[in-house]
């Protein structure tokens, strides 16, 4: 078997990441089993048999310039790469809002929020400056809130950020049973005010479930999921995302951050 390109592997690495074991493997198994000349495009013809559209079409961009030699050259390369992303599992990724890169779909931040809500067990923990028209996103809280999870909201409020803010961030979680949610706030006394004195802002936009947290740019807005560009980093480091809850756990009980 030739060696693959450099470039290739780490394409196939990260459509790897995003497609279920199963599913990957199947393909794998498909591969092995056809006839003829295992073309970029005869791979990704029948990739679409086993795989999402998008995931089909990020494979067809990372195979475009490429054809193997046989069909089980073909199914051992995707063997040999399903072994190392299985083996070696990422604790970081990246997730985007915004236009296309013409190479792989985008993972929209949202989508990923809220794949990550429905399957939430245990916590729940919402930073975000400013929030507005997010429906979907307050049904999945309410959801996870009657399945029993722990959910706390670090908001910024118009008040507070004396003004910065157009309105609380509160206004938009109206269709939440609020009096199950642990609401925070950063009270205006504990801000450190600039030369001309604004105070500061809680500019933080951070989502942690479970053993989950997303950090990024993104604030919980109808524009940041859908129009904005907006980049966010997956951390899956249990380690990692237990020392972010536990920062914002030491400046409540320091009387930094206040319950509403």
């Amino acid at each position: 078997m030739n060696p693959l390109p450099a470039k290739l592997i780490e394409m196939l690495r990260v459509i790897r990441e995003r497609i279920p074991r199963d599913a990957w493997l199947a393909l794998a198994s498909g591969c092995r089993a056809a006839s003829g000349e295992s073309t970029g495009t005869a791979v990704s013809n029948l990739a679409g048999q086993f795989l999402h559209p998008d995931q089909s079409w990020a494979l067809r961009q990372a195979l475009k310039d490429h054809s193997f030699s046989t069909w089980a050259e073909t199914a051992t390369a995707f063997e040999v790469i399903d072994v190392w992303v299985s083996s070696s599992p990422r604790i970081l990724d990246i997730v985007w809002s915004g236009p296309a890169n013409g190479t792989f779909p985008i993972r929209r931040i949202d989508q990923v929020l809220y794949d990550l809500l429905s399957n939430a067990r245990q916590r729940i923990f919402l930073v975000t400056f400013a929030a507005h028209r997010v429906p979907l996103l307050c049904e999945h809280l309410s959801k996870a809130i009657a399945r029993g999870v722990e959910v706390t909201l670090l908001l910024e409020s118009e008040q507070a950020s004396a003004g910065q803010l157009s309105f609380d961030a509160a206004k938009a979680f109206k269709d939440v049973c609020l009096d199950k949610v642990r609401l925070l706030h950063w009270p205006l006394e504990n801000r450190d005010r600039n030369q001309v004195g604004k105070p500061g802002k809680l500019h933080v936009k951070c989502a942690v479930i479970d053993d989950t947290a997303i950090i990024g740019s993104a604030n919980l807005t109808d524009d940041a999921f859908n129009r904005n560009m907006e980049m966010g980093v997956i951390i899956k480091d249990p380690v990692s995302v237990a020392s972010i809850c536990e920062h914002f756990e030491t400046l409540t009980r320091n009387g930094v951050l206040k319950s509403v």
